[in-house]
């Protein structure tokens, strides 16, 4: 079994932000394959489905983002998965808007709630699949990922989910290496 996880706040005031691309994604994935993730345990929205013949559980904690390893290690304890068995999504302000990268393992890369997975899993050998937000300008930078995307924005991000959406789907069907090569 194929553990994705999709990172961001609960909530209905962060529903539409840059910091929940994670459960954006994984809500479009949700839809595509007809999985319910209505069911709640170990501290997050799951369900549980079958992508390109894989059994797949997708889960979208729901504490916030910086402790959002808690409902990942207690769903990988679950399942007795190992780390290369959970797909990690997340937004990345350090890639620009509409940018995705898939990559086998690493660090958190500055971004708390991935901090948080590899704290609970004990370890960065998990793929995961970043999502850019990009970064402002100038300005704070928490204001721009908890704040909404524009009007102009959408078109970008929704041509970005639909990509990252056919990267899992790559991921899944022909490999993580064969994804990299193709979206990365």
């Amino acid at each position: 079994m194929l553990l994705i996880a999709g990172l961001g706040n609960p909530g209905s005031e962060y529903v539409n932000t840059r910091h929940n691309v994670g459960f954006m994604l994984l809500d479009r994935l949700a839809r595509r394959y007809d999985i319910k993730c209505a069911s709640r345990a170990c501290g997050a929205l799951w369900g549980r489905g079958t992508i390109k013949g894989e059994d797949v559980a997708l889960i979208k904690p729901m504490s916030f983002m910086n402790l959002s390893g808690k409902a990942v290690g207690a769903f990988t304890r679950k399942f007795s998965l190992s780390l290369a068995s959970v797909l990690v999504v997340l937004d990345d302000c350090e890639l620009p808007l509409g940018t995705i990268r898939i990559k086998p393992g690493g660090g958190s890369g500055g971004h708390n709630g991935l901090a948080s997975v590899i704290e609970s899993l004990g370890g960065s050998d998990f793929p995961r699949l970043r999502l850019g937000i990009g970064r402002p300008e100038q300005g704070d930078l928490t204001a721009h990922v908890l704040g909404s995307f524009s009007y102009e924005e959408h078109q970008t991000l929704d041509l970005m989910l639909e990509e990252a959406l056919s990267s899992i789907e790559t991921i899944i069907g022909e490999g993580i290496t064969a994804a990299m090569n193709t979206f990365n």
